[in-house]
């Protein structure tokens, strides 16, 4: 049997993302195997998701800094063992830290019969990027194409800057780049049983049914930016609007304390991890998406196909589906002031353009449809089945 191996150096991210992947490498008959840091895991508190999966696991004891030397040093001599054992026909590397050393692991096995794929999933390079993400981060990424065969990216401009890199040659040929729109969506999950879920979710977290319900998805850390939604809602005072917020991460304390200090402490909803998000989507009038920093944003476009309006920041990553006043309202500069602004913008659509509401609602389903899984699955079987 033909075999693929998987890497990421957290162990939440497979499940999390990239089980289209994994079911497309098994229906072309392919054993799936996954080499991670399982006692890392992220998007969740454990490893659940991957029971019946069929997928193979493997130990790897990654650190989540690329610069624990020691722990990733231990990872690279682990992960040549299971390269030397296993026999891969594929490596799919996800991560920075994953890819790396995956790309290092496997360089002698590209020799023989290894195809070695990464996936860029933003790189820490970008316009706009401090100078060091450039210095360190740029060089790191060039000398490692050459070691790999193909370089997927999720957005135009990490496309523009792969493609200036020289990957490494297979059967003669040089390595390809190609742009996919993420890891895709089903839409049909985004579509079903809005009221009942509605009432549910909002039953639950006990939220009034006629507020206006703005929702975030994403780590509680410093680049998801869930404070600068605070201190906008906080500005503004309006005590019909609830914020959900679901995630975790260092700054919940923080986001806690925040919205106490500026009166709306009860207006805000953290909720943790949640394996429901389609359901918590339709239970919401709109996003908020206030990442500084994104390669795509995902859980973005699975509110486009729950037909949300989305605020978001403007980043790479939001320009691949951000329309400004058609499908929400972007923000600049990530200023709390222009925040306030987009939100007020929207909620004023909300109360008083139900017309008006409705037709971003049908914009917003659109856009999503460009990021369907049925699209992307059918890219990857492409770049599967290449020699």
């Amino acid at each position: 049997m033909k075999k693929a191996l998987i890497v990421t150096h957290v162990s939440g991210f497979v499940p999390q993302f990239e089980m289209n992947n994994v079911r497309i490498l098994q229906e072309m008959g392919y054993e799936v195997h996954y080499a991670s840091n399982f006692h890392n895991v992220s998007y969740g508190t454990d490893n659940h998701r991957l029971d019946g999966t069929g997928i193979v696991r493997h130990q790897v004891d990654f650190a989540r800094s690329p610069f624990e030397f020691k722990n990733n040093r231990r990872a690279l001599r682990q992960l040549k063992q299971v390269m030397r054992e296993q026999h891969y026909d594929v490596v799919h590397c996800h991560t920075p830290v994953g890819a790396t050393y995956a790309r290092l692991a496997a360089r002698e096995h590209r020799k023989k019969r290894t195809r070695v794929i990464y996936t860029a999933h933003g790189f820490h390079f970008y316009k706009g990027a401090p100078l060091k993400f450039w210095l360190v981060s740029y060089p790191m990424e060039w000398l490692l194409a050459h070691v790999t065969d193909t370089l997927i990216t999720i957005n135009e401009e990490d496309f523009q800057n792969a493609k200036k890199f020289r990957l490494g040659k297979r059967n003669g040929r040089p390595g390809q780049v190609y742009k996919i729109n993420s890891v895709g969506i089903d839409l049909k999950k985004y579509k079903s049983d809005k009221l009942y879920m509605r009432q549910k979710i909002r039953q639950e977290l006990e939220i009034p049914m006629e507020a206006f319900v703005l929702v975030s998805v994403g780590e509680l850390n410093w680049n998801k930016n869930h404070a600068v939604v605070l201190e906008a809602l906080g500005r503004w005072k309006e005590s019909s609007i609830y914020y959900i917020i679901c995630g975790e991460g260092i700054e919940k304390e923080s986001l806690k304390q925040q919205a106490e200090r500026l009166g709306i402490g009860k207006q805000l909803c953290l909720t943790g991890f949640r394996e429901d998000i389609p359901e918590i989507l339709k239970a919401a009038d709109a996003m908020a998406f206030p990442s500084l920093r994104e390669g795509l944003g995902m859980v973005a476009v699975e509110a486009l196909a729950s037909g949300l309006p989305v605020v978001a920041s403007d980043n790479r990553g939001t320009r691949e589906y951000m329309q400004d006043g058609s499908n929400g309202y972007v923000v600049w500069n990530n200023a709390a002031e222009d925040m306030a602004v987009a939100i007020q913008k929207l909620y004023w659509v909300w109360c008083e353009d139900k017309a008006g509401y409705a037709k971003m609602q049908q914009q917003a389903l659109k856009t999503a449809e460009h990021f369907s899984s049925d699209i992307v699955n059918q890219t990857m079987r492409a770049i599967y089945s290449e020699e």
